[in-house]
Formats: C-alpha cells, sequence, structure tokens
C-alpha cells in the first residue's frame, strides 16, 4: 500500500565548529527521530507536512530548539535548515537554528521553557498559567525527575498532579509503569516519601525496585513517547 501523505523535505547541515564538535546531536523533529549528526555534516530527511516542525534533542530540549511555522515558508516541499553553536566559552553551549529564505539564511525563533521550569518550584508563578500550561509545567517536571531515577519522583509533592499531566499529556507507558510502583512497591505506604526512608532497609529495597523498572522502560523507549507527547502539547496547546 502506497503511503500518499504529503512529505516535506529537509536538507539539515550541522555547522562546522570547535565547541561541541565531538558531541553528536540526536535530532528529533516534532517528537519523531530523524537522525544523528556530526560536526560539519548534512542530514536529509523527510517528515509528513504539518503547520508546525519543532526541531529538539530529547534530553536537551531546553537548550536546543526551534520552530517552523510552514505558512512562513510559502509551503515550500523542500527547506534547507543550518544548525549553529553558540556560547561555550563563558557560558554553556547551545544550538541556534538557520532557515534559508529568499537566499539568506534567517534565525528561527525557538520554544522558550525557562518560565515553565521556574513554575515548577514557584507557586505564584505556577497559579498564574492557563491550564494547558499547568498541564505542560507538570509534564516537564516530571520528565526532568524521572530523568534521573524514579525515587526523584517518589519523594515529590506534586507526584499527584504529575500524573493527571501524564494522562493529559497522552503519555502510556510512564502512567502504567508508576500506576504499578504505586500498586505492587508502596501500596502500603504513604506517598510522597520523605527522608525517614533512608532509615528503613525494606523501603531502601523498595525504591532501588522501582528505580529498575523505571531504568527498564527506557529500554522500551517510554522516554522517547514522553518526549514525543510533550513536544505535540506544545504543537497544539501552547503554541499561538
Amino acid at each position: 500500500m502506497n503511503d500518499k501523505t504529503e512529505k516535506v523535505r529537509f536538507q539539515i547541515t550541522r555547522k562546522s565548529t570547535l565547541v561541541e564538535s565531538l558531541i553528536p546531536y540526536k535530532l528529533f523533529i516534532n517528537g519523531e527521530y530523524v537522525g544523528t549528526l556530526k560536526n560539519g555534516k548534512t542530514l536529509v530527511t523527510e517528515i509528513a507536512k504539518s503547520d508546525y516542525y519543532f526541531f529538539d534533542s530529547i534530553y536537551q530540549s531546553d537548550r536546543r530548539n526551534c520552530i517552523i511555522c510552514s505558512s512562513a515558508l510559502n509551503n515550500s516541499s523542500y527547506i534547507f535548515v543550518e544548525i549553529r553553536c553558540a556560547g561555550g566559552f563563558k557560558s554553556l553551549p547551545y544550538n541556534v537554528f538557520f532557515v534559508l529564505e529568499n537566499g539568506a539564511y534567517v534565525k528561527l525563533p525557538s520554544f522558550d521553557y525557562s518560565r515553565y521550569y521556574e513554575a515548577c518550584f514557584n507557586e505564584e508563578l505556577y497559579s498564574g498559567l492557563t491550564k494547558q500550561e499547568r498541564v505542560f509545567t507538570r509534564g516537564i517536571q516530571f520528565f526532568n525527575e524521572v530523568s534521573d531515577a524514579a525515587d526523584e519522583v517518589l519523594f515529590d509533592d506534586k507526584l499527584p498532579e504529575m500524573l493527571d499531566a501524564l494522562q493529559c499529556i497522552g503519555v502510556t507507558q510512564y502512567t502504567h509503569i508508576f500506576r504499578y510502583i504505586m500498586d505492587h512497591l508502596f501500596s502500603d505506604i504513604s506517598l510522597p516519601l520523605t527522608d525517614e526512608v533512608h532509615d528503613d532497609k525494606d523501603l531502601l529495597r523498595r525504591i532501588n525496585e522501582a528505580n529498575k523498572v523505571v531504568w527498564d522502560s527506557e529500554k522500551s523507549g517510554s522516554a522517547e513517547e514522553l518526549h514525543k507527547c510533550l513536544v505535540e502539547y506544545i504543537i497544539h496547546n501552547l503554541l499561538e
């Protein structure tokens, strides 16, 4: 059966630089992995046509993303993008994205995560967000914490809100994983956990088991699914 979905072709070049030159850039567009770019190399890929194209890397989305609005490209079916590295001496390095328009490369806008990261731990700022923004905030808070281990999430008093956010965003794997952890490993324990558990060998054993469950799940793509759902949520709920 032929795939009749309309496609857009991207030619993406990572401009050669000394900063982070040895680190490959694992690139995602709209949450889908499209390839890994090495320093000075070019990648050509096709993806389904969309109103927006969100470029990022799964674990560094706050420093390495851009947004291309298709309406600004006159519905072009072939798009040239260049990735350039900035910073890296007195500040952390980050990628800046450019798109070719009328023979010149124009800097692309990026999605700013900073306000949402701050809202994770600032109740006054959090309360001033829209409903969609609050869901997203708890989603990225979960992503940051679970990237370390399950116990980071289990110690957080925002655990119920984070799990509700995962359901709203459409995340299935992590939702099922933490329901399993709560129902089978901590059914007799009040959550969130407190620092007192460090003196309880049985609880430490359960925490280690929970961490193993989460780490094993990442091998089957739970982190990639969460990343894709967050990107789709940005595109459909947070972009004007």
